[in-house]
């Protein structure tokens, strides 16, 4: 099979338009995807709310596997 890259960029210089949440639910989206391979995700905004949002759902997601195993499934 051949590698194939892709890139895709959510630009609009108008603020307030959900640029993040798009490209949060789009990365997210295509990384669950079973026949997508990795995904990148680049936050060229200075506010970073990006990489901000991935870091609270990544620890959302660690105690909700942290609970799960707590109670054996």
């Amino acid at each position: 099979m051949r590698n194939v890259t892709f890139v895709i960029a959510v630009t609009l210089l108008k603020g307030g338009v959900g640029k993040t949440t798009t490209s949060i639910g789009l990365g997210l989206s295509l990384g669950r995807e079973p026949r997508v391979g990795q995904v990148l995700l680049v936050d060229a905004d200075p506010q970073a709310s990006a990489t901000a949002s991935r870091v609270a759902l990544a620890r959302r997601e660690n105690q909700l596997a942290a609970r799960r195993a707590e109670a054996g499934g």
